[in-house]
């Protein structure tokens, strides 16, 4: 797979997805565009990843176990810590305005609708990030 260098800039990206397929395939859309990215299976993961590094973008599945990304986003925002400003992105399959106001409550910057396309992504990088 190639790298596509077109953007002006590399992010650091935290991902928290349970889901194996969906998690390597948000994995490799973010290293095609030219980001580095951690990868988590969960909510509690990713928080612990963000108590102790700086992201520039945090993508939080908002159905995992152990802890969901609406919590996790809670948390952040709460913790006041290096990532209580970053850009968190719900992830998910569901799209409606309930949904969508259930995310920004949480906390969350914006959504990323499943299954997650390259054209999306980097539209919401550059949505955030110019």
């Amino acid at each position: 797979m190639t790298t596509d260098h077109s953007g002006p800039f590399s992010l650091r990206l935290l991902l928290a997805e349970d889901d194996p397929i969906g998690r390597e395939l948000m994995k490799k859309i973010a290293i095609r565009l030219g980001h580095q990215v951690d990868v988590v299976n969960h909510g509690l993961q990713a928080l612990a990843l963000a108590a102790a590094n700086s992201y520039d973008l945090i993508l939080l599945d908002v159905s995992m176990p152990v802890m969901d990304g609406y919590a996790c986003a809670r948390e952040i925002r709460r913790g006041g810590g290096v990532n209580s400003g970053t850009v968190l992105v719900a992830v998910t399959g569901h799209v409606h305005e309930n949904d969508r106001r259930q995310a920004f409550e949480a906390g969350m910057t914006d959504h990323l609708p499943k299954p997650v396309r390259i054209d999306e992504m980097k539209a919401l990088i550059l949505r955030h990030f110019g």
